[in-house]
């Protein structure tokens, strides 16, 4: 199971978790050396996690959980931010937008699949986070300048000059 760790204060209008992940601290302090960071939205303590630290939370977030079909809303509420704001900073941030950066890790995650697999392309898009293997293979074509089968073949003849 997945746990956000982040802290906020009982008024806090961001989403509320489900029972069974809260967990409840004596302080401030009691919740940041179990690894828990302090909400955007709310500021509990009075200090503001800086932009920087705010995107890497949100990167590993997602670097964790590119398998599950997630829109920028979804990824938001996570973060307990507005998605516009959330987009904003993490595009200063990265470079990048949120959607492009959730396609990057999922791309990379079909290749590394292409290469160490036998997997066909379908089963391959849909455990990389892909709805299809078409939109998969249109993205893969796009970032890597060649289809997924295409790619699997190059592998393929460099593993067998190697030989």
């Amino acid at each position: 199971m997945l746990f956000t760790k982040i802290v906020c204060k009982p008024a806090c209008s961001s989403r509320t978790p489900l029972r069974k992940n809260v967990f409840i601290f004596e302080n401030l302090s009691e919740a940041e050396k179990a690894g828990f960071h302090a909400c955007k939205r709310c500021q509990p303590g009075g200090h503001v996690v800086s932009n920087a630290e705010w995107v890497t939370l949100s990167q590993r977030y997602l670097q964790i959980n590119y398998q599950k079909q997630l829109t920028l809303e979804d990824i938001a509420n996570e973060m307990h931010v507005g998605k516009t704001y959330f987009e904003h900073v993490f595009r200063v941030e990265t470079g990048s937008s949120v959607m492009q950066y959730l396609n990057q890790i999922r791309l990379n995650h079909g290749k590394q699949l292409l290469r160490e697999s036998t997997m066909k392309i379908k089963p391959i898009a849909l455990r990389s986070g892909f709805k299809s293997a078409n939109y998969f293979s249109r993205a893969f074509k796009k970032y890597f300048e060649m289809t997924p089968s295409e790619y699997r073949k190059s592998k393929m003849k460099i593993r067998d000059e190697i030989v």
